[in-house]
């Protein structure tokens, strides 16, 4: 469907391009301010948690760990191994 009629003339109800731009604009406004709102939320539990003796490094690995790809999981795997055979290698595997 156009926003014209078949002589050309636009549709009486039909979008402009003022109209859908602004609507863009507000709705990425919308999305925008409840990411900063979740950005703070996410600061305060973390306080939460650290006043309450967890290490929030800790719980950020875990967040990290458990939102993976499968990619990622395969590269971080992949890393690992290497990393024990070199220290393997250099004698410095407990």
């Amino acid at each position: 469907m156009t926003d014209a009629t078949s002589d050309g003339q636009p549709r009486p109800n039909a979008p402009t391009g003022r109209d859908q731009i602004k609507s863009i604009v507000e709705r990425a406004e919308r999305i925008t301010d409840g990411i900063e709102q979740n950005r703070e939320d996410l600061r305060d539990l973390m306080t939460e948690a650290k006043s309450n003796g967890f290490d929030t490094a800790a719980i950020r690995a875990v967040l990290k760990r458990r939102n993976e790809t499968i990619e990622a999981k395969a590269k971080r795997e992949s890393a690992a191994a290497a990393f024990d055979i070199y220290l393997a290698n250099l004698g410095m595997l407990d």
